[in-house]
């Protein structure tokens, strides 16, 4: 548990409700990257933003931790749609914006707002933005 969820509220209703959000409102493949952009990119950015994060961008965000995000972010969506969708270069360009995208919804965070809920209801509603321009998912 962190230090900041001792006294106040933990981070599990901002996850469950940031997930239910994504799974309601956003296409079934939509929601089930930006759920794993929260479960893979989220502990991965603050792990290597961490570790290694020496030139911050925000209070409490370093640049490293955000390229860790978007990497993540890309590799999970191009996995994914390469597995669910037709295979093109529109795959590609997809899933590199996906990887902006995720990682963006990362740092809206630093405004304290819970991260739990900003990345799958901020990535969804960007992947599905995206998805009207590049379709992956019909």
């Amino acid at each position: 548990m962190r230090r900041s969820e001792k006294d106040g509220v933990s981070g599990l209703p901002f996850y469950a409700l940031g997930a239910s959000l994504s799974l309601f409102f956003f296409h079934r493949d939509i929601a089930i990257i930006s759920i794993m952009f929260l479960v893979f990119s989220d502990p991965l950015s603050s792990f290597f933003g961490v570790l290694y994060g020496k030139d911050k961008i925000m209070p409490n965000k370093s640049l490293q931790g955000a390229v860790a995000g978007f990497f993540t972010c890309y590799l999970i969506t191009l996995f994914y749609t390469m597995n669910t969708a037709t295979i093109g270069t529109h795959i590609l360009v997809f899933a590199i914006i996906s990887g902006v995208i995720g990682a963006s919804s990362e740092l809206v965070s630093a405004f304290n707002i819970d991260d739990n809920l900003t990345i799958p209801v901020l990535s969804g509603l960007g992947l599905t933005l995206l998805n009207d321009f590049v379709t992956v998912f019909p």
